[in-house]
């Protein structure tokens, strides 16, 4: 495989963790915390769990994949980032 289409593929798929992640955002249970939820599902703290979801709302791939997820929490993001100025 040539370095370009390495890329290329990794611009299109997402890996195992990737996925867990935008489908544990899909399907979390608001019956528990979401901090308590992630550190059971991945055994991560909240803010390495969200470092990794907002780096995979940049990620063509997740784009691809999970479309309507990821422009609605793109536009939760963004919404709140503009607070914050």
């Amino acid at each position: 495989m040539s370095p370009a289409s390495g890329r290329r593929k990794r611009m299109t798929e997402l890996n195992a963790l990737e996925e867990q992640v935008l489908v544990f955002e899909e399907t979390w249970d608001h019956s528990l915390a979401k901090p308590e939820a992630i550190r059971r599902q991945f055994g991560w703290s909240s803010f390495r769990y969200h470092l990794v979801l907002n780096r995979l709302l940049d990620s063509p791939a997740a784009i691809l994949h999970h479309p309507v997820l990821v422009a609605r929490l793109r536009s939760l993001r963004d919404s709140r980032q503009a607070e914050r100025k």
